[in-house]
């Protein structure tokens, strides 16, 4: 998701992204240097820090980024790539909180974008309106406009 972020933020822009769990960060940060073109173009747009979500949103000043995306780990596992299972076991579980939620309008100065599984349950039970897509989407994202 960083790689498609780095991609739409254009070459001005830039992508700040949270991974709480050390290994997944550490594999992310390992690894960017050796992504091959064109994504290798695009590293230079994303830092990546390993910490939790919930303490790098509160450090942030109010509406200081203009997108805010939450990925939360899907409750439900879905057909992946091999191997991803593997990450999937020293991943984050724990999910998609209010507060984080709050945190994430806070610093959003446009929108805060949540991605979601097939069923959709982080957005019902968050209360986060869906984008419009076809119901037999196998990930959904929810939008708050801040405008």
């Amino acid at each position: 998701d960083a790689l498609l972020l780095a991609h739409a933020v254009g070459v001005q822009g830039r992508v700040v992204a949270f991974e709480s769990s050390p290994v997944l960060a550490a594999l992310a940060l390992a690894g960017m240097p050796e992504w091959p073109e064109p994504a290798s173009a695009l590293v230079g747009r994303i830092t990546l820090t390993c910490v939790d979500h919930h303490a790098a949103l509160a450090a942030l000043p109010d509406r200081s980024a203009d997108v805010v995306f939450l990925d939360p780990m899907f409750h439900k596992p879905r057909g992946a790539q091999p191997g991803f299972d593997v990450l999937r076991e020293v991943a984050e579980h724990a999910p998609l909180s209010e507060r984080a939620l709050a945190e994430a309008a806070r610093v959003a100065r446009k929108r805060v974008v949540v991605k979601d599984g097939a069923d959709g349950a982080t957005l019902q039970r968050l209360r986060i309106p869906p984008f419009k897509q076809h119901k037999w989407a196998r990930v959904h994202y929810g939008v708050i406009e801040r405008g």
